[in-house]
């Protein structure tokens, strides 16, 4: 027995793996508020409906068996009429009724034939069967599918909200790590560095292997130093510094990319166009001195 809830144990390994069926198994958990609330309010409407076809088939079958006599209950069964016999097994007790309205709403039996033994009682019995499988089928039912959707939106509202604080605090984090590591590189405490501090850090074998963990792996400390000094002062503050390495920290992104490509199209086009007005500046140049050169044989001719 150890073994085999082991073995169940580890079906829901499943879960970590895929998580697609975790946030499946979450969005129900999470539903099951809903779903006690709407079991509830389904017994009441089958109750209500049960009660009241349960009282009118009562009536008809004791006035059909003849309800006077002591043995009414065993005549009844015993009785060959189909009418008797259907309307007795569908609604001969509440429990009985209740039971075949919760097989007509949820497709256990036809609702047809339990309309068909109701229509020998009377003609409000089926009507009211009507009523109660329009109501549940097109009302009761929707609704309760609605709830749940809607569930389950929240509790996907409510993921992208905690993965979105979840983020935000490891990015709070990682830049408090990052200030914490440029006061330590910072050694005249002047709250700036400069490329003698850079180069020293890297130097440093536990601010490098530090400087790695953080998501930056460089030993060419005049680079790192010109891509951190984003504004050409030969110092980065503290602010720039973490800027900086936000911007630097991990792989080129699809959008780096892209902005990348559309910064090389925009030089690629000025570098065009600069070349077509060289080329043009240059045309006229030729004309206008073609023109110059003409002119004096044009008034030697004269």
């Amino acid at each position: 027995k150890s073994l085999k809830m082991l073995r169940v144990v580890r079906v829901f390994r499943l879960f970590r793996i895929w998580r697609a069926l975790w946030d499946l198994a979450l969005m129900i958990v999470n539903s099951s508020k809903s779903l006690v609330l709407s079991l509830i309010l389904m017994a009441i409407i089958v109750y209500v409906f049960a009660v009241c076809l349960t009282m009118s088939c009562s009536e008809w079958l004791k006035e059909e068996v003849n309800a006077s006599g002591p043995d009414w209950h065993e005549t009844m069964l015993a009785s060959q009429d189909p009418g008797v016999r259907q309307v007795h097994r569908f609604f001969g007790s509440i429990a009985k009724s209740a039971y075949t309205l919760v097989l007509t709403s949820l497709g256990g039996i036809s609702w047809y034939e339990v309309a068909d033994a109701l229509f020998s009682v009377d003609i409000l019995s089926p009507c009211l069967l009507f009523a109660y499988v329009f109501f549940v089928q097109l009302a009761v039912l929707n609704i309760i599918t609605g709830v749940f959707v809607d569930e389950a939106l929240s509790t996907t509202q409510a993921q992208k909200d905690a993965q979105i604080e979840k983020d935000l605090e490891q990015q709070q984090q990682y830049m408090r790590n990052l200030q914490n590591f440029f006061e330590q590189v910072d050694y005249d405490g002047s709250g700036h560095i400069s490329l003698f501090e850079v180069s020293a850090m890297l130097q440093d074998k536990s601010l490098a292997s530090y400087f790695r963990v953080l998501g930056f792996d460089t030993n060419d400390a005049r680079r790192l130093f010109k891509l951190l000094d984003s504004d050409g002062s030969g110092e980065v503050s503290g602010a720039e510094f973490i800027d900086a390495c936000m911007r630097l920290k991990g792989q080129a992104k699809n959008l780096d990319v892209h902005e990348l490509i559309d910064e090389t199209k925009r030089t690629q086009r000025r570098l065009t166009q600069f070349m077509q007005m060289q080329l043009s500046s240059e045309q006229y140049r030729t004309a206008v001195s073609r023109e110059a050169t003409s002119l004096p044989g044009m008034r030697s001719g004269d």
